[in-house]
C-alpha cells in the first residue's frame, strides 16, 4: 500500500497501517518506508540504491512506538548523508555487527571458559527443576526404593510441557553467543536484544515464552546450591550468588512500558464447504507425512486439538463404547470424546495395526514416540515454500478444529452442546447449577458432523482413502 498522492507520512497514516502493508514517505523524506508484520509490529526502514555496486539495499531504522516518525526522519537524514558521501549504510552496519559478534564470541570462548554460562544455567534448570529427575540425599547418593531410583516430578508435570520448555531455552542458548556468556554478566539489554529479534520475526508468542523461561531459569538458580551426584552437600556449588540481579525482570518492565504484547493475533479462519471438499480430496496425496495426515483428519472429524491428535494413546480409545478418554488436554481437564461412526471407521485400522507395538496411536518410526505438534506447522511452511500446498487461503491445523465447531453451529447444534463437543466446559453460574453432562446430545452432534463430512466428501470411504493413496 503506497501513501496516497505521494504526500508526506503522518502519525495517523502509520497508526492505520494494517498487517502485511507497507507505506512510503515523500518529498525530502523519500526513501523512508514503514512496514507492518502479521503481529502488528511496525518497522521503519530506508530503501536505497547502494553507491557500492548499484544494488538496492535496505536498512532497518527502528520500531514505531519505540521511535517516533520524527526521530525516524532524523535517522533517515543521517543515512542519506552517508550514502551521498559514498558510504553504503548497510555495508557499514554489517561490518559493525560482525565486529561486535566477533568480540562477543572471543569473550565467550576465551575469557569465560571456566565460568558458569547461560547455557549451563538453562540445562541445570531444565534437568533439575522442569523435568523429572532422581532424588539425591545430602551425601550425593541417589535415593532408591528397592532397586529403582526415586524420581522427583518436575514442575512441568506433562511431558509435552517439559519438551516445550527445553525447546524454547535451547533455541536461545544452544550454540549461540548468549549461551556462551557468563550468566552473572548478562544484563537486561542483552535479554532485550534477544527478545526483540524474535518480535521482529513476528514470533511474539515464542518471544514471550523465551523471556519467561529464561527469567525462571535465573530465579531458580540465584542463591541455590543444586545437588551433585557423588558429592556431599558441603561441596555443592551456588553458581549465582543471592546478590545476582535477574536481568529478565528489568527486560519485562521494558516491554510492559512499551506495551508489547506477547500474544498471537486471534485467527478467524474456517473452511467453507467448497474448501473442505478440496482439502479432503487433496490431503491423501499431499506432501504431509503419514502421521500428519492422520493427525489432521482426526482433528477434523473429532474436533480435538492437533497436539492431542498426535499424542493420542491407544488404551484411551474404546471403540465398543465409541469414546476416546482424553486425559492430557491443554486445559488440564479430562474430556470424553464421543466418536461418530466415521471416526470409529477411521481409527479402527490405526488401533489394530499389529506393526505398531508402542502405546501411541501415531508413533514416529524413528523414535517410537509421538511427533512434535510443531512439525505440522514446519511441514506446512516447507510445502508452501516449495509450492506443494493446497491452493486455498493460508490455513493451520487449528483452523480444522475451528471449522468443526463452526460446522456444528451451521448444523443447528445448541451452543452449550457444541462447546462441550470440543472440550470447552460450562462457564460462570451455569457450571455451578447445571451439572448435566449432555452425553447423548454430544454423541448425536458428533454423528451429525460425521454425516456432514461424508456429504461434503461425496463418498463414504473418503477417510480410508488416505491409507490407499498414501
Amino acid at each position: 500500500m503506497a501513501n496516497d498522492n505521494n504526500k508526506p507520512l503522518s502519525d495517523l497514516c502509520v497508526k492505520a497501517l494494517k498487517p502485511d502493508q507497507t507505506i512510503k514517505d515523500a518529498g525530502e523524506n523519500a526513501g523512508l518506508n514503514v512496514s507492518c508484520n502479521k503481529s502488528g509490529v511496525k518497522t521503519f526502514f530506508y530503501r536505497y540504491r547502494s553507491p557500492l555496486g548499484n544494488k538496492v539495499k535496505r536498512v532497518t531504522i527502528g520500531i514505531y512506538g519505540e521511535m517516533t516518525l520524527a526521530q525516524a526522519r532524523v535517522e533517515l537524514t543521517v543515512l542519506k548523508a552517508k550514502r551521498k558521501s559514498g558510504i553504503c549504510p548497510r555495508t557499514e552496519l554489517d561490518k559493525a555487527a560482525n565486529a561486535e559478534a566477533e568480540r562477543l564470541s572471543m569473550l565467550a570462548d576465551e575469557e569465560v571458559k571456566n565460568q558458569f554460562t547461560v547455557k549451563e544455567m538453562a540445562e541445570l534448570y531444565l534437568s533439575r527443576i522442569v523435568e523429572d529427575h532422581p532424588a539425591i540425599n545430602d551425601k550425593g547418593q541417589v535415593i532408591r526404593i528397592g532397586t529403582e531410583a526415586k524420581i522427583i516430578t518436575g514442575t512441568r508435570k506433562r511431558l509435552r510441557n517439559q519438551r516445550e520448555a527445553r525447546r524454547t531455552l535451547e533455541a536461545i542458548t544452544k550454540d549461540t553467543t548468549l549461551g556462551k556468556l557468563p550468566a552473572s554478566d548478562v544484563n537486561h539489554e542483552d535479554v532485550i536484544r534477544i527478545i526483540e529479534a524474535l518480535i521482529i520475526k513476528g514470533t511474539n508468542v515464542q518471544a514471550g515464552r523465551a523471556l519467561s523461561e529464561l527469567g525462571l531459569a535465573y530465579t531458580h538458580t540465584i542463591g541455590t546450591a543444586f545437588p551433585i551426584i557423588g558429592k556431599p552437600s558441603k561441596d555443592w556449588i551456588v553458581h549465582l550468588s543471592g546478590r545476582t540481579v535477574n536481568p529478565c525482570l528489568q527486560a519485562k518492565a521494558h516491554f510492559v512500558g512499551k506495551n508489547v504484547k506477547f500474544t498471537a493475533q486471534r485467527r478467524k479462519r474456517v473452511f467453507d464447504d467448497h474448501e473442505l471438499r478440496l482439502f479432503l480430496d487433496w490431503l491423501p496425496t499431499s506432501k504431509f507425512s503419514q502421521i500428519s495426515k492422520h493427525a489432521l483428519m482426526i482433528t477434523l472429524i473429532c474436533g480435538v486439538r492437533s497436539g492431542e491428535a498426535v499424542g493420542a494413546i491407544k488404551k484411551d480409545f474404546d471403540l465398543d463404547a465409541a469414546t476416546w478418554a482424553l486425559t492430557d488436554t491443554k486445559t488440564g481437564a479430562d474430556q470424553t470424546v464421543q466418536l461418530s461412526t466415521q471416526a470409529i471407521n477411521y481409527l479402527r485400522p490405526l488401533l489394530e495395526n499389529r506393526e505398531n507395538e508402542t502405546p501411541y496411536l501415531l508413533p514416529s518410526q524413528r523414535t517410537k514416540k509421538p511427533q512434535w505438534q510443531k512439525q505440522l506447522s514446519e511441514q506446512s511452511w516447507k510445502m508452501r515454500k516449495e509450492g506443494n500446498m493446497l491452493n486455498i487461503p493460508e490455513w493451520t491445523a487449528h483452523d480444522l478444529r475451528r471449522t468443526m465447531r463452526t460446522g456444528l453451529a451451521k448444523l443447528r447444534i445448541p451452543s452449550e452442546v457444541a462447546e462441550m463437543c470440543i472440550g470447552h466446559g460450562k462457564g460462570g453460574i451455569e457450571a455451578v447449577y447445571n451439572l448435566h453432562e449432555y452425553t447423548y446430545e454430544i454423541k448425536d452432534a458428533m454423528q451429525k458432523w460425521g454425516d456432514h463430512i461424508d456429504i461434503i466428501a461425496g463418498r463414504v470411504d473418503n477417510f480410508s482413502s488416505i491409507k490407499k493413496k498414501a
